[in-house]
């Protein structure tokens, strides 16, 4: 059986950065993988979805207009849990590409009690986060 590569664009509280957007694109050209968008929210939010599902489907457009073959999804609830859960139903990534806070994994803004902080180092995939250089 051949499993087939996916990068991971991992995004929360409706925070998207198009750095990441672009990075992921560029990175899935690279690797000859397909994308996939996961937004992950409170459960409060679950209400707002319709609000949320559009926010993540422009991005899905960004990345569709560039020839790269995407799916997407949302899960509202705890956001460490729900992450878990959804690597747990595979396939899994060939990487991660982090697309929220940009402060939440790199050395210099590395906030130790953020769920993703927690995680990131036993996910087995390289993880990213992405920065727009300054000229």
């Amino acid at each position: 059986m051949v499993e087939l590569k996916k990068i991971l664009i991992l995004f929360e509280d409706g925070k998207i950065r198009k750095e990441s957007i672009a990075y992921g694109i560029e990175l899935g050209r690279r690797m000859d993988c397909s994308l996939c968008v996961l937004m992950l929210m409170e459960g409060t939010e679950k209400g707002n979805s319709s609000i949320w599902e559009s926010v993540l489907n422009g991005a899905i457009k960004t990345i569709d207009d560039e020839g790269i073959g995407a799916e997407c999804g949302i899960r509202y609830g705890d956001k460490t849990s729900e992450f878990l859960k959804f690597l747990a139903v595979g396939p899994y990534p060939s990487a991660i590409v982090w697309g929220s806070n940009a402060g939440v994994i790199t050395e210099r803004g590395r906030k130790p009690g953020h769920w993703f902080t927690r995680v990131a180092e036993n996910v087995g995939c390289p993880v990213v986060s992405p920065t727009i250089k300054k000229k």
